[in-house]
């Protein structure tokens, strides 16, 4: 791999440098905390040697030993960073042109401090991270970064959720054609340090931009992302996750008081409160503004934590230390770990498969989408799928796996997806409905005819929910069900639809036209060192998993709709 020139004369990384910096910050941590090296010396993690209670301290960082744009020794960039307010990430196409990112300018200011070495007030911890960019999949087309295992592996995230999670990134001006950018206008920003007389390569900020992207925490309106020392030494768990970051990020954003700041903050004439602060109990804002210590950062655990029990010919004997994770959010998916952070975890976890409205080809502009949306949402509280579904698996002790439809999305009403369990979702199928409907009958205006819209999807979608159930049952026992049906005038363009749907995703994936068992033995050829393939094919193969058992589901209704 391509050296990035960084820390040439700091050797393996130390705990015990890292220990000492740590203490003379004040970050506390608990007693019974060790950094232990991972089994495939690929890092460190966090284990506990005692029982540990809900609430617990793990540790307590203050703001001040973090690493931000707001604590770097890094001259303030010539071109403004967006404020919090401004970095859900929406940029201007201006800021877009440059590559302005606060994640950017926090992998500069890394870049900066890792020039500065040993003269840098963050080498104890510096000096604890790993030596090499870590392998995300941005760089596998890098020859330098990724070698061969990356240009084969990065093939194989061709339509998957992984190449839509690459436009996303790319869509928030943290695609690499961003980072280059962004470093080709600021390099020459780095100020030469002893250590680093000349600019540092590319490589070297790719580098920074790795660490950045796997250990940055969203911090406050003040810092806004940042290193947190120790923290960061969690690993990610998705079931198991004992604790997550917590911060008081109401803070001043152009001072960082957290307490009613006089010279910025807007107060409330009655008690002088700054109105950042007012929505907080009266306790909590009194212990705010009479705090004096440090504004800090905390992990604290958020489930008992007792060491594990092994059973053995002797009996029960308690382990001696059990790992504490962190959790980096709820229901991520296999592709995002992989294009954010740069593993898999195999745990099929995540919304599944998802399409833009564009994607389904339904001729409808999406400024005039509301009214739409708006009858969907009705017609999915009516139906109740999931409560359906429910009372299926009951009768049939099933999972849920054989079902044909999943009901909207709890976090994301207008989600467009294929489930984990391959199942279409009902705005899919509500949508493929309606414009069927509205081609059919030439019908341009949803506002004067919403009744009539709302109440054939309910039909329809009743009717193609009761075929499923009775070819289900007819496949499990026959319960003698005779399906609601009508005629099927839209039932079959609508199946027809959602079929090359499913097979218009499949076409897009490379090598789409092998079968499970070739790209089972060809992930299993693999070699130990693959590691970039191996993840890249897991994913693929998985997804393609999906469509075959949805595409199956389709093409059983297709037949059944055609002999009726």
């Amino acid at each position: 791999m391509l050296s990035h020139g960084l820390l040439p004369d700091s050797g393996a990384p130390s705990k015990e440098i890292l220990q000492r910096w740590l203490d003379e910050q004040g970050i506390i941590r608990d007693e019974g905390l060790d950094i232990v090296d991972m089994e495939d010396g690929s890092g460190w993690r966090l284990d506990a040697g005692t029982n540990m209670k809900l609430g617990d301290l793990i540790c307590s960082i203050p703001k001040t030993s973090i690493l931000s744009h707001r604590t770097s020794s890094l001259p303030p960039l010539p071109f403004p960073v967006p404020s919090a307010a401004e970095t859900t990430i929406h940029l201007s196409d201006e800021e877009k042109s440059i590559g302005v990112n606060p994640i950017l300018h926090l992998t500069l200011c890394l870049l900066h401090e890792f020039g500065l070495n040993k003269k840098s007030k963050f080498y104890g911890y510096l000096q604890s991270l790993p030596r090499v960019i870590i392998g995300l999949p941005i760089f596998w087309n890098i020859f330098e970064i990724g070698g061969i295992d990356g240009e084969k592996g990065y093939k194989w995230l061709k339509g998957t959720e992984c190449e839509r999670e690459l436009k996303l990134r790319e869509n928030e001006g943290l695609g690499l054609s961003n980072l280059q950018k962004f470093y080709s206008n600021y390099a020459s920003h780095l100020p030469p340090t002893s250590t680093h007389s000349e600019r540092s390569p590319i490589v070297a900020f790719y580098y920074c931009f790795s660490l950045i992207s796997t250990r940055a925490f969203m911090i406050d309106l003040y810092h806004l992302i940042g290193l947190c020392p120790f923290a960061d030494i969690l690993n990610h768990s998705i079931g198991n996750g004992n604790t997550s970051l917590s911060s008081d990020d109401f803070v001043c954003h152009l001072c960082g008081s957290l307490k009613t700041c006089q010279e910025h903050d807007i107060v409330n004439d009655n008690n002088g409160i700054a109105y950042r602060l007012l929505h907080l109990d009266q306790k909590d804002i009194e212990r705010i503004e009479s705090d004096e210590d440090d504004d800090t950062v905390e992990l604290r655990l958020e489930s008992p934590l007792r060491l594990l029990q092994d059973n053995n010919e002797k009996g029960i004997k308690e382990k001696e230390k059990v790992e504490i994770f962190n959790s980096y959010g709820d229901n991520l998916s296999d592709s995002k770990l992989l294009v954010e952070w740069g593993f898999i975890l195999d745990e099929f976890t995540g919304d599944g498969l998802i399409w833009d409205l564009e994607d389904l080809n339904i001729g409808y502009p999406e400024n005039k989408m509301d009214k739409i949306w708006e009858i969907i949402n009705e017609v999915a509280e009516n139906i109740e799928i999931d409560k359906m579904n429910k009372e299926d698996e009951e009768k049939h002790e099933e999972d849920g796996e054989d079902d044909l439809i999943c009901g909207q999305n709890e976090k994301n009403q207008k989600l467009l997806n294929l489930d984990q369990s391959g199942r279409l979702s009902i705005n899919i199928l509500c949508l493929s409905v309606l414009f069927e409907y509205l081609e059919k009958n030439a019908i341009s205006e949803i506002d004067t005819n919403s009744n009539k819209i709302r109440g054939l999807l309910v039909k329809e979608i009743r009717e193609i929910q009761d075929i499923w159930l009775q070819i289900d049952s007819d496949s499990n026992q026959n319960t003698g069900k005779t399906p609601r049906t009508s005629n099927n005038k839209i039932k079959s363009p609508v199946i027809r639809r959602i079929r090359e749907l499913l097979q218009t995703r499949l076409s897009k994936m490379h090598k789409h036209e092998f079968t499970q068992d070739q790209l089972f033995d060809l992930r299993d050829s693999l070699k130990p060192e693959d590691k970039y393939q191996y993840m890249a094919m897991t994913i693929s193969i998985n997804e393609r998993v999906l469509i075959i058992s949805a595409m199956n589901k389709w093409e059983e209704m297709a037949r059944h709709v055609k002999n009726q």
